[in-house]
């Protein structure tokens, strides 16, 4: 079993243009996110995260900026993830250790601010949370962007990507037919052997 769904991705990388989409929609996750945390902080528990709390329950600009940072994130983490799937081996293992061990760090920076207990454990919660949301939802769109890519090259009338036919040689060559041959069992159409030279 693959915990990281690396088996499911095809060698030939993801589809660029669904892999993108799918970035841009978790950064806007990401975004509402640090709205909704902000909100919940400021207007519910009456923390002052992000501004005095005369600045009401958004906050001041810093939110708009905290937000656009969080979107960011995203964006970058799709980047990186799309640039292992084309060259690194296990891509999606290193990525997620990367993008965890960003988000360690995002959660643990707030701590070393200068600010009140519960305004730096707000901060790190909301980071935490925006880093588990790109940590859940990249990796599914990845998947789904490679199968569509090797989906495509099927309909197209060439193998799936990251199939390799094999010939009667035994040897993988990936792009041409397989050609059936003694031994594929009993269902399978045999080759022709070749008539003696003596006879």
């Amino acid at each position: 079993m693959d915990p990281y769904g690396d088996q499911a991705m095809s060698p030939g990388g993801p589809s660029a243009l669904r892999l993108l989409i799918g970035g841009i929609a978790t950064a806007l996750v990401a975004a509402l996110i640090v709205v909704v945390g902000v909100l919940i902080c400021r207007g519910i528990l009456d923390i002052p995260v992000l501004g005095p709390r005369e600045e009401g329950y958004l906050g001041d600009q810093g939110t708009t900026i905290y937000a656009f940072a969080a979107a960011c994130a995203a964006l970058l983490a799709t980047a990186l993830l799309y640039l292992l799937l084309l060259a690194a081996p296990r891509p999606v293992a290193f990525w997620a250790w990367i993008v965890g061990l960003a988000t360690l760090a995002a959660v643990l920076a707030p701590f070393a601010q200068d600010a009140i207990l519960g305004a730096k454990i707000a901060t790190g919660a909301i980071n935490g949370v925006v880093g588990l949301a790109i940590l859940s939802l990249l990796p599914s769109v990845a998947s789904a962007a490679s199968y569509e890519r090797g989906r495509r090259a099927g309909a197209a009338g060439g193998p799936p990507l990251g199939t390799a036919d094999r010939t009667a040689t035994g040897r993988a060559e990936p792009g041409r037919p397989y050609a059936r041959g003694y031994g594929d069992g009993p269902t399978e159409t045999y080759r022709t052997r070749p008539p003696d030279q003596g006879t």
